[in-house]
């Protein structure tokens, strides 16, 4: 569900454990994660090994990446977001990239 736990990953993905979701994360600095799954130990939080892991995982996918080259790093590769995507998957990015580098990360 969520590739990104900085301050604002970390608070849209506890608004989602308050409503009853379960989640799968993952984050550049993994120690974020763990601390966050430990925090809400009821066992909704499945941390993911790569974030091409949560976009397998789950149908629609929410990242919060700080700049485009982090955005970049984490779609790109064979670890990388976009080679989790199957037909019917939603990405969601929310971070702020300029129409050029949407669409070098769309090719």
């Amino acid at each position: 569900v969520f590739i990104g736990l900085g301050i604002m990953g970390q608070g849209m993905v506890s608004n989602l454990l308050s409503s009853g979701q379960s989640v799968v994360v993952w984050s550049r600095a993994l120690a974020k994660c763990e601390e966050f799954a430990a925090a809400h130990a009821e066992g909704r939080v499945v941390v993911a090994d790569s974030p091409r892991a949560v976009v397998e995982q789950c149908a629609v996918t929410y990242s919060m990446l700080s700049d485009p080259e982090a955005s970049e790093a984490v779609f790109s590769g064979t670890a990388g977001v976009l080679a989790g995507v199957r037909e019917g998957c939603v990405i969601v990015d929310c971070a702020t990239l300029t129409p050029e580098h949407m669409d070098v990360m769309s090719a």
